[in-house]
């Protein structure tokens, strides 16, 4: 069952039986390239990675989602998932606070689909996280290379501000630090 549906995607925890659109993503130098993570080579380095992002017993903190294309109006049955293929993640991990990122597959770039997905993450983080536990920050943030127009325009559309230059070092070029405050928090 999705945890939030927008107009066009269905958002909900990814599970062993999307590993194959896991490993679609996460194995396309396209879609990694902006991503401080290596190709996945084989399925099971991407197994090892999707158990990683998801919530279990002994590691309960992983607040990521699948991201899914819904059908249209009048065509989605009594269960809807299942039905449709996982085109992105969407999340946030903990260290000093909540830090968002996104990653898609390269053949779903362009339609908006990030900004829907990380909008309605958004509202799980603030509705289901932050409201649940108070001493949780107001913020989440997000790193995002500047060369990286597209990922930056995504964050800007999704109310995220630019807060400072970071340096990555090793010649590695720039960082730019956003951050969204929480609009239920005044």
């Amino acid at each position: 069952m999705y945890i939030v549906k927008t107009a066009r995607l269905g958002l909900r925890r990814m599970r062993g039986s999307d590993l194959d659109d896991f490993h679609e993503i996460w194995s396309n130098q396209n879609a990694i390239k902006w991503t401080s993570y290596d190709v996945s080579r084989t399925l099971e380095d991407s197994r090892f990675w999707l158990d990683s992002l998801s919530p279990r017993p002994e590691n309960p903190e992983p607040h990521n989602y699948g991201v899914f294309l819904r059908l249209p109006a009048g065509e989605e049955g009594p269960s809807d998932v299942g039905n449709h293929r996982m085109i992105g993640i969407v999340g946030a991990f903990r260290s000093t606070g909540a830090e968002a990122g996104y990653i898609f597959n390269e053949s779903f770039w362009g339609h908006g689909y990030a900004s829907e997905a990380l909008e309605a993450f958004l509202d799980i983080h603030w509705q289901q996280r932050v409201t649940q536990d108070s001493t949780l920050p107001q913020t989440v943030s997000a790193r995002v290379d500047p060369d990286n127009p597209a990922s930056v325009r995504v964050l800007r559309k999704c109310g995220f501000k630019d807060v400072e230059r970071l340096s990555r070092g090793l010649g590695k070029g720039d960082l730019l630090l956003l951050r969204v405050e929480n609009p239920g928090v005044e």
